[in-house]
């Protein structure tokens, strides 16, 4: 734990703003509220992003005040799907419950959907609304899944670029004042041509390993260094791979495509994870230049950061407002 304590210690130097744990069930960890209090003194703002087992809330019942946010897992409206998506009977009342009293004690609460090939029909995500909606929580976050590490044996849960654009244009048909969304093909569907929300992997945010291996966010699974070995810092510095995000070239379609000064080529981590590299658009995109009519210069605005939600920092992901 001694080198964690030192990596937040150079978190609070390099003035992090903010921290998310997920990528598990990371409150059974020994020493994790003690580590969260040890990061808050620092006023970093923490996040969590949960299955929302009871094992998983009676490790940090007391301590929610803890948290800025706690996001909690739920794919499926329905309790059978839910627990066969998850692996296991009671996942999905175990949820619900976990939510419920988020709820009561007066924490952000999230309900955070994977988007998926079995759930991105409209039927599916009414359901999964209406559901956020009777569980009072304050944002209904998406992600599209991403076919990396267990994922990665799951490639028929990736969603077609049409099923994609199907997705998010429902999203934002159920409340365009209230969705915010920092995926660049969902500003690509929404925005005209001059706006600009490139991803963010790689240049607002890292993820840290248990291992204390570090990539350039969730997806990407090729470190860059290790934090137990190396300087944070003189990481963020000289690694090739994050420079290659920060100034991501375009390829293929790309570089003819009205909405490339838009999406900047779409998600960093979504490309990755099916080439292997950074040289191929977002696979997951439906834009097709030279044969869709040419989009406005000026379409929505939408508002995209500073709604100080911690995901918004650093994942490509998207927000729809449930309670005001």
């Amino acid at each position: 734990m001694k080198q964690w304590y030192a990596l937040a210690d150079a978190l609070s130097l390099m003035e992090i703003e903010a921290v998310n744990f997920g990528g598990g069930e990371c409150p059974l960890a020994s020493g994790f509220v003690d580590f969260c209090r040890y990061l808050r003194n620092f006023g970093i703002k923490l996040g969590l992003t949960t299955n929302g087992s009871s094992q998983s809330f009676q490790e940090i019942e007391r301590y929610v005040d803890l948290f800025h946010e706690i996001g909690v897992s739920m794919d499926f409206a329905e309790a059978k799907l839910h627990d066969s998506f998850r692996g296991y009977k009671g996942a999905f009342e175990e949820a619900v419950t976990t939510i419920g009293q988020l709820v009561d004690y007066g924490i952000n609460t999230e309900l955070v959907t994977c988007l998926t090939n079995n759930n991105c029909s409209r039927s599916m995500l009414s359901h999964l609304h209406s559901l956020c909606t009777d569980l009072k929580v304050d944002y209904w976050r998406t992600t599209r899944f991403h076919p990396v590490g267990r994922g990665s044996a799951s490639l028929d849960l990736s969603l077609t670029p049409n099923a994609l654009e199907q997705a998010y244009s429902f999203l934002y048909e159920l409340q365009p004042d209230g969705v915010f969304s920092t995926d660049p093909l969902f500003q690509a569907l929404i925005a005209g041509t001059d706006e600009e929300s490139p991803c963010q992997c790689g240049r607002a945010s890292l993820r840290i390993g248990s291992n204390g291996a570090v990539t350039p966010g969730p997806y990407i699974h090729r470190a860059v260094g290790n934090v137990t070995e190396e300087n944070l810092d003189d990481l963020l510095q000289h690694s090739a791979l994050l420079q290659q995000l920060r100034k991501r070239e375009l390829f293929g379609k790309c570089r003819i495509c009205p909405k490339r000064h838009v999406c900047g080529g779409g998600c960093g981590s979504a490309v990755y994870a099916i080439e292997g590299h950074l040289q191929a658009p977002d696979p997951a995109c439906w834009v097709r230049p030279g044969q869709d009519p040419d989009p406005a210069e000026s379409g929505t605005k939408l508002t995209k950061k500073n709604h100080g939600t911690i995901h918004e920092y650093y994942l490509c992901t998207t927000y729809v407002s449930i309670r005001s």
